[in-house]
């Protein structure tokens, strides 16, 4: 959907992200894994479209309809807004 993509393990790095959020209980993991690694540094050398994301999360359930994730079970675009503008990890990541 990205009409700049980027490598794609910082695509997936970042998915992993935002989604551990929503599962809970493995966010904290997920973040300090990426911290250790520098993986929020190479993201923000070049920076991703926050409205590409948020398109690619509404899209998503639907790329594979019978494949349940937890972006399956309700709208979770608020949350991830919300995460993507406010997280302290995500500050730079994505364009402003």
């Amino acid at each position: 959907l990205s009409a700049r993509p980027r490598l794609h393990g910082l695509q997936v790095g970042l998915a992993a992200y935002l989604v551990s959020h929503l599962q809970g209980s493995t966010h904290l993991r997920v973040a300090s894994l990426l911290d250790d690694a520098g993986f929020f540094e190479s993201v923000r050398a070049d920076p991703f479209d926050p409205q590409e994301w948020l398109d690619a999360i509404a899209a998503a359930p639907a790329m594979k309809a019978d494949h349940y994730t937890v972006l399956s079970s309700r709208d979770h675009l608020p949350e991830l807004r919300a995460l993507i503008e406010h997280d302290p990890r995500l500050r730079g990541c994505f364009q402003r």
